[in-house]
């Protein structure tokens, strides 16, 4: 069977004038979808690690599997090979005001800015057991042979994005682990706020970096495949670190394409993803939107609509065997709709008068680990 799996990812600062992505663009296709398939919703559980833990859902893998682990993620992306007494921290820079986190990405500050920042970091707080390591953008990594700061598969880290207008002190565990985080994340406060860096931030109107959040601890593992672990080939088309990282780590084909929702770059996954489905079984095309103007957002949506969700239709009366899957994320009440349609989807009486921005769906689910079934072939009913 073939798999199409596209997520549409809300990455904006959620306030009073964004609308949700599915508020009110004309997604023609994506109806059509909803009215012959299955409409949904992801709630995140609170081990589910929020909406960042979909990606990992979708390909099969449940929260406490050491492949799920986003700082292994985040090493794979840096070509770090963690030794066997090694934990790996994504270590993400932020905006912090008065104790709450208020930009998840510190304005998606260049990677060389950051890589100064973290550099100042090694210099002030590095040692032989502690190295501050720089990725790419806001994404960073801290690797470890320190007992007190090693991961513990007990303690959960929230991601970034669940400490988004919250009081980032009170997200951390209040263990022994968590502890030393913590202290180790003021110091390494002090160090950024005095930056100059951050200071040429300010002066530009740009949100600073005053916060390196540490999180998604992960130890080195062996290494399986996607095909071997799944029995499924499957290929990934996207950019940036993390992506690029995820699919070095699971297995998968990597297509790097531009982060830019342009006409040229929907285009291009389009064909990608067309190009891939010959030869592998499930194709993820993950798209990340950050804009905050609702005419910019509803324009994004539309485009994808037509020019990503519209071609992949006719695969669906090509390929007799194939499924295509959308989850597309509510940056506001931090839940994701979903839709199923394609071979053996059949929609229930309340799916087929179903509204993709309703309330009322046709099923809900707490973690996306619970849709990797119907993603590998079985039947919807």
């Amino acid at each position: 069977m073939k798999t199409l799996i596209v997520r549409c990812e809300d990455k904006a600062i959620p306030g009073d004038k964004e609308l949700p992505l599915l508020g009110s663009a004309k997604y023609q296709q994506l109806s059509q979808w909803a009215q012959s398939g299955i409409v949904g919703r992801i709630r995140p559980g609170k081990q589910s690690a929020g909406l960042d833990g979909i990606y990992r859902g979708l390909l099969g893998l449940k929260a406490d599997n050491p492949l799920a682990k986003t700082g292994l993620w985040y090493a794979a992306a840096a070509n770090i090979n963690l030794g066997h007494n090694e934990s790996a921290w994504c270590c993400d820079f932020v905006t912090e005001e008065d104790g709450s986190v208020v930009d998840a990405s510190a304005g998606q500050i260049p990677s060389l800015e950051s890589q100064e920042l973290i550099q100042a970091l090694e210099d002030h707080l590095g040692s032989d057991a502690r190295h501050w390591q720089s990725g790419e953008s806001y994404r960073n990594l801290l690797i470890v042979r320190d007992s007190a700061l090693e991961f513990d598969p007990k303690t959960l880290f929230v991601p970034t994005s669940d400490v988004l207008g919250k009081s980032w002190k009170k997200q951390v565990p209040q263990n022994a682990s968590g502890e030393a985080l913590l202290r180790l994340m003021e110091q390494a406060s002090k160090v950024l706020q005095e930056h100059p860096v951050n200071r040429v931030r300010i002066d530009l109107g740009e949100n600073p970096a005053t916060l390196a959040w540490l999180w998604g601890g992960a130890k080195a593992t062996s290494k399986q495949t996607f095909v071997d672990r799944t029995g499924f080939s499957a290929a990934l088309i996207g950019s940036g670190f993390l992506m690029r990282g995820c699919a070095q780590a699971l297995g998968l084909t990597w297509k790097e394409v531009e982060a830019e929702l342009t006409e040229e770059w929907i285009t291009q996954r389009q064909q990608s993803a067309e190009e891939l489905l010959k030869t592998h079984d499930l194709v993820y095309v993950p798209m990340v939107i950050r804009s905050q103007d609702p005419v910019q957002r509803l324009c994004y949506m539309e485009r994808i609509d037509q020019q990503l969700f519209k071609p992949m239709a006719a695969l669906l009366n090509k390929y007799s065997d194939m499924r295509v899957v959308v989850i597309i994320d509510n940056c506001q009440n931090r839940t994701s709709s979903f839709v199923i349609a394609g071979r053996n989807v059949s929609p229930s009486a309340e799916s087929a008068s179903a509204q993709l921005n309703q309330e009322d769906v046709t099923m809900e689910v707490s973690d996306s680990i619970e849709l990797f079934p119907w993603i590998t072939g079985n039947s919807i009913e």
